[in-house]
């Protein structure tokens, strides 16, 4: 069982998909609301 994930990041929000249950998880990143990134697209 591999622990790949992969992170998208658009804006505040952030897309997990993975290997471990929840297999997909879309949530907001409250650090980003306070923090605003300085790129608004994330792939990492």
């Amino acid at each position: 069982m591999s622990n790949l994930w992969m992170n998208w990041r658009f804006g505040v929000r952030h897309l997990q998909v993975g290997t471990d249950f929840p297999y997909v998880s879309f949530r907001v990143n409250p650090y980003h609301i306070q923090n605003k990134p300085s790129k608004w697209f994330e792939i990492y």
